[in-house]
């Protein structure tokens, strides 16, 4: 991780503040997210208002080549969430942009009918940007030749160095795959 953003006061928690990502903010958030991703996955439940127009652009893949990829099912009390994978694209860019508003909209489980968690992958399957909306978390993985700073010099991001372990919630490696590049051969 290099970058983070919570929903929270992580200072010093004595203001009950809730911090989001929206309008023009969100949108450059996911041109830079489409602009070094190849791939993006999401958990979807069965009342996902978008997921019809999501489907043109999923792609079937192993999730255990994608670092971080969430689990590929979520079960909670009477609900049950599956992971998809979609290409990256500009017409799928579109989609987004004109459905979802808020990084906390990507929430699915409070009244919401929006796709949950957003990963973004680079070709190699290495994350780039994850959102776990559950934790108020978001978290960028960057490389030296990756600009991000259009989406960072806003309020309420911080660089790793700047945060102790105990403050991220995300990602939990019990949860989480790390990525697997090649299977091992059956032999």
């Amino acid at each position: 991780m290099r970058y983070a953003f919570f929903d929270g006061n992580i200072k010093d928690y004595t203001e009950d503040i809730e911090y989001d990502i929206q309008g023009e903010e969100h949108d450059e958030l996911m041109r830079v997210c489409f602009q070094y991703s190849d791939t993006f996955s999401v958990l979807l439940g069965p009342n996902i208002l978008l997921a019809d127009k999501l489907k043109p652009f999923e792609i079937t893949v192993d999730p255990d080549c994608y670092e971080y990829a969430p689990p590929y099912r979520h079960t909670y009390p009477g609900m049950i969430r599956e992971l998809h994978f979609y290409r990256i694209c500009p017409e799928l860019y579109a989609i987004i942009t004109e459905n979802i508003h808020s990084i906390w909209e990507w929430i699915d489980g409070w009244g919401f009918e929006n796709p949950e968690n957003p990963h973004f992958y680079r070709a190699d399957g290495t994350c780039f940007f994850m959102c776990n909306t559950h934790d108020g978390q978001c978290f960028f993985y960057t490389r030296e030749d990756e600009d991000i700073s259009s989406v960072i010099n806003k309020n309420h991001w911080y660089c790793e160095t700047e945060l102790s372990p105990g403050m991220i919630l995300s990602p939990r490696p019990y949860v989480y795959r790390p990525l697997i590049k090649e299977k091992p051969s059956e032999t």
